[in-house]
């Protein structure tokens, strides 16, 4: 598969769901990165969904992870082909306005609304800022349209992850 998808490459996940569409590739700035050892366990804190990854037993590999940088998530993985492991948690920090290996998830502040992390408008704020991301060119355009989208907007809610059509707002 030549693009990174939401969460893992080799399956389309979108928060809790698998979804059986074709999913844009994942903005650069959105992937994080890490060399884990035989395989991974990503649980989004938001939702409660889990991804993991295992390869062979003597290998290791890199994991490329589409992330919100509004997200909230705790990562296992081992180092070595002893099991032995390592943790962190990466969470959206208010001061880098982005994902930080810091142990709190702080509230987003967008829109003028605070949102925390288990706000029911968090998981559709995640998915849309997962995959979709402002370039210099349109910064405001987007900003407007997606305060548009969490506040104005009466479907908000009411969008299926899967159907595609909060995405496509």
């Amino acid at each position: 598969s030549s693009g990174l998808y939401s969460f893992v490459i080799s399956d389309i996940y979108w928060y809790g769901e698998t979804c059986g569409m074709i999913a844009r590739p994942c903005p650069e700035g959105n992937v994080n990165q890490f060399e884990y050892f035989k395989q991974y366990l990503l649980r989004d804190i938001i939702t409660g969904a889990y991804v993991s990854q295992s390869i062979g037993e003597s290998s290791s590999k890199d994991a490329n992870l589409c992330l919100s940088p509004f997200g909230c998530y705790d990562v296992e993985y081992n180092t070595d082909d002893k099991n032995n492991g390592l943790e962190f948690d990466l969470n959206y920090s208010k001061e880098t306005s982005g994902l930080s290996r810091q142990g709190e998830c702080d509230d987003v502040h967008i829109c003028g609304a605070v949102i925390a992390k288990h706000d029911t408008e968090r998981v559709g704020l995640n998915h849309l800022t997962q995959l979709v991301v402002p370039n210099k060119d349109n910064e405001q355009a987007f900003n407007d349209a997606l305060c548009w989208i969490m506040t104005a907007d009466t479907m908000f809610m009411e969008y299926s992850i899967c159907h595609g059509t909060l995405l496509q707002r």
